[in-house]
């Protein structure tokens, strides 16, 4: 299939369980967790503006990602069910 229309995008958090001819037919980037919650911070708020959302305090928004360590559908999850509250 040489299509070059085509991008298949895989990800685990288990490199060392993937197929060894799978891997060694794919690309490996690495996504490290930022060690800063500002870049977090700013995409929070970045997204709450792109959906017409409320905004919410960076006290608040850094709490939520200090608390969850990066962990992006946590805090997803955890902005959802403070918005309505806020």
């Amino acid at each position: 299939m040489n299509r070059k229309d085509i991008v298949c995008v895989m990800t685990t958090n288990n490199i060392e369980k993937v197929d060894v001819g799978l891997r060694s037919r794919s690309y490996e980037v690495e996504f490290n967790l930022q060690t800063s919650t500002q870049p977090y911070i700013d995409r929070v708020k970045c997204m709450l503006v792109e959906e017409n959302l409320p905004t919410l305090n960076d006290n608040i928004v850094d709490s939520i990602v200090r608390k969850h360590k990066g962990d992006w559908r946590k805090i997803n999850l955890a902005i959802n069910k403070t918005i309505p509250l806020y």
